[in-house]
């Protein structure tokens, strides 16, 4: 939550910027709105590959994504990415398959689409 007020606050401070910067008034505050926000998961439950996901394959796929191996601590392999600084650590498990709440705890900053293209 609180990197989303800090999102939040970054975006008005853009938004009341770019205002200035465009000679235009600035809104003055007057009532407010509250509400709830229902966000969906990230990913469709059903758009996620049905077949066989080894350590092996998504290794392959965060690599072509860009991600380096970092360091192995036993089964566990540590990838980062040198641009973005992202890290991801994966269990090296050989012949078995990696099930979805795994995949979706990958951090790895890519869509559905895009992983399953790098794959």
């Amino acid at each position: 939550m609180e990197e989303t007020e800090r999102q939040r606050q970054d975006a008005i401070a853009l938004y009341l910027e770019s205002l200035a910067a465009h000679g235009e008034a600035i809104p003055e505050e007057g009532p407010s709105f509250q509400g709830r926000v229902t966000v969906p998961p990230p990913f469709p439950f059903d758009s996620w590959p049905s077949f066989r996901l080894t350590a092996r394959k998504v290794v392959r796929a965060l690599k072509r994504a860009g991600f380096v191996e970092n360091r192995q601590s036993g089964s566990h392999l540590v990838l980062i990415h040198p641009e973005t600084k992202a890290r991801t650590v994966g269990a090296i498990h050989p012949g078995r398959t990696i099930k979805e709440p795994l995949l979706r705890a990958i951090d790895a900053h890519l869509s559905v689409g895009e992983f399953i293209e790098l794959l």
